[in-house]
């Protein structure tokens, strides 16, 4: 009896967490279709990179530049998507906690979407992928990407527009 006095007490709180997930992994999933069709939206296979892990990951830290727009963050691995990330900023570190799905050996891709700049002129920005391991102490850079915002940005409007 005590057991199904402590199981139904936790009903209301593993709804909310459920429910809470669930609007969560909607509002990353909109935001990454293009819930913005008014703004420039890039492709996001021009802004990617490719990591192949030496060792097993603990969390990961993705640092974009000033004066870039970046709407959505998605880090994805070979098998399935394991965070998508919504975020409106022109300057930000962004720390993922990967809760260890990401096993040495696999690669992952992180891809950004809905980047902007309000830049006219032709520029490379760089943005750059920081690692913590599973037994370190400091993050490390393990990846940089560049993204030439304005000639991409113009070949876009000329496909798309």
């Amino acid at each position: 009896m005590n057991t199904l006095i402590v199981l139904t007490s936790l009903l209301p709180v593993a709804f909310v967490w459920l429910s809470g997930e669930r609007f969560r992994a909607k509002q990353a999933h909109i935001a990454c279709s293009g819930a913005y069709p008014n703004r420039v939206h890039l492709p996001s296979s021009t802004h990617f990179i490719e990591i192949l892990t030496q060792e097993q990951l603990a969390s990961l830290l993705i640092y974009i530049p000033s004066g870039l727009t970046v709407e959505c963050i998605q880090v994805t691995d070979e098998q399935f998507k394991l965070i998508p990330h919504f975020a409106t900023t022109t300057e930000f570190s962004l720390l993922i906690d990967l809760n260890l799905y990401i096993q040495p050996g696999n690669t992952f891709t992180v891809s950004m979407q809905g980047v902007r700049t309000s830049d006219r002129s032709e520029q490379v920005w760089r943005y750059e992928v920081y690692a913590k391991y599973l037994n370190g102490s400091e993050f490390q850079r393990i990846g940089v990407a560049n993204i030439h915002t304005y000639s991409d940005i113009r070949l876009h409007q000329k496909i798309f527009n």
